[in-house]
């Protein structure tokens, strides 16, 4: 996980943060709707599948967790948090 995404680092070029995750301290990054439509992840219990990726990398999952083991149960737990992104 930790080399596909540095290997994206290298390759890609800089996405830009999404607006809803920017902070909007002042008027004018407000206007220019920094932090519009985000929703606080704790307040959405199970249900909030809000994105946190560039648009250009929406969908895609660094890590990638195998059918054994431990990591077994953390697909379960993505799976049941992130539904298809997981699948």
């Amino acid at each position: 996980s930790i080399n596909e995404a540095m290997s994206l680092v290298k390759t890609d070029p800089a996405y830009p943060i999404p607006l809803h995750l920017r902070n909007a301290p002042t008027q004018m990054m407000k206007n220019m709707d920094y932090g519009k439509g985000y929703k606080y992840s704790h307040d959405f219990q199970g249900e909030n599948h809000q994105e946190f990726m560039p648009e250009e990398l929406v969908g895609h999952a660094f890590y990638r967790p195998k059918e054994a083991g431990v990591e077994a149960k953390i697909r379960r737990f993505l799976q049941e948090k992130w539904g298809k992104k997981y699948q």
